[in-house]
């Protein structure tokens, strides 16, 4: 890595924190990295690297503030003008697909690439091995599923390559060619990660942050248009809610009318804990019904992740940190979405 490589998740004119980015990529969704991740608009980047090198990627935010491309203030981070001359794009990412697990899904599809590939080419002997067996497994399952819709190989690999066509229709050129380069295929197993790298003249880290960028629009694309027969392909790989396991359990129970403190006991855990899953649910879901959870109302000065807890307890002794975080999570959601539709 190189400090370049980590500009792009820094913006000029608002502040964040290193940690709270990886938090966010490798899933460890706690709610003060939701809380943030929020108010930094990257929800989307949840699970979107497991593996990052997170001792490599705080030197590199060191290194970059030593040469003047971040800048830390008040143990928050900008990008400085200098910073945001060498900033890759890297496009807006949707958080439509967080049901879905990345890592799982690009092997899944990956494998199944390879798959159509040689039976376009009349190998319909292959195997396709992986090292995980659940993927070989849905791999299998899913073409079998397949040939029972298709009488002909041909046809079969004509659907394929039309899902393909429609899914590639929603990305950029630069996009399109780096996905299909990286896809395996008859002749090869495509490029790897460091031949794309110097194709597009970029390190091999900002190369492999766009294909699973890259990677996570197409599945959001998926999903959303139910494209045949990929969307069968990723299907098994969905998550019953974009919610943790625990939060949800919590969450079904809060909603057949249970109190925080009931819920508490069933589960056998602390309030406070009840009242985190609250706010991750807040969080994470477009719909929350606010006034179910607090009758706490108030205004403060200033951007509402900037308010602190203590000035809003002015308005009411009675607020605690749990209304307090609730109704800054709602105005943040509600000023995001005021400008969303400007």
């Amino acid at each position: 890595m190189i400090p370049e490589d980590v500009l792009s998740f820094f913006d000029v004119n608002q502040g964040r924190r290193p940690k709270v980015l990886i938090n966010l990529m490798v899933g460890k969704e706690t709610v003060s990295s939701l809380f943030w991740g929020l108010n930094y608009e990257m929800l989307s980047y949840i699970d979107l690297w497991k593996q990052i090198d997170q001792t490599q990627f705080l030197k590199m935010v060191k290194e970059a503030n030593k040469l003047g491309l971040l800048i830390t203030q008040d143990d928050k981070i900008f990008l400085t003008n200098a910073g945001q001359q060498k900033q890759i794009s890297l496009g807006d990412l949707s958080s439509n697909a967080l049901e879905l697990k990345l890592d799982e899904a690009l092997d899944l599809f990956l494998l199944s690439s390879q798959v159509m590939s040689e039976l376009s080419f009349k190998n319909s002997l292959y195997v396709p091995i992986n090292d995980d067996n659940r993927i070989n497994f849905l791999v299998k399952r899913w073409f079998k599923s397949l040939k029972g819709d298709f009488v002909e190989n041909r046809k079969m690999v004509l659907a394929y390559k039309d899902a393909l066509k429609n899914v590639l229709s929603e990305l950029s050129d630069q996009d399109a060619d780096l996905f299909i380069n990286y896809l395996p295929n008859h002749a090869d197993s495509g490029m790897t990660i460091a031949q794309l790298a110097r194709n597009l003249n970029l390190t091999q880290f900002q190369t492999e942050l766009k294909l699973r960028i890259i990677f996570k629009k197409i599945f959001d694309v998926i999903l959303s248009k139910e494209i045949y027969p990929l969307f069968d392909l990723i299907r098994p790989l969905l998550r019953e809610s974009i919610l943790p396991d625990s939060v949800l359990q919590s969450w079904k129970l809060l909603q057949k009318g249970m109190s925080i403190q009931q819920v508490a006991k069933v589960k056998n855990i602390k309030e406070n804990t009840v009242k985190e899953h609250i706010l991750t649910v807040a969080i994470l879901k477009d719909q929350f019904p606010y006034e179910k959870f607090t009758i706490m109302s108030f205004e403060l000065p200033g951007r509402p992740e900037t308010w602190k807890f203590e000035d809003a307890q002015k308005f009411d002794s009675r607020l605690t940190f749990f209304d307090f975080r609730l109704i800054q999570i709602k105005k943040i959601k509600d000023l995001q979405n005021d400008r969303s539709f400007r």
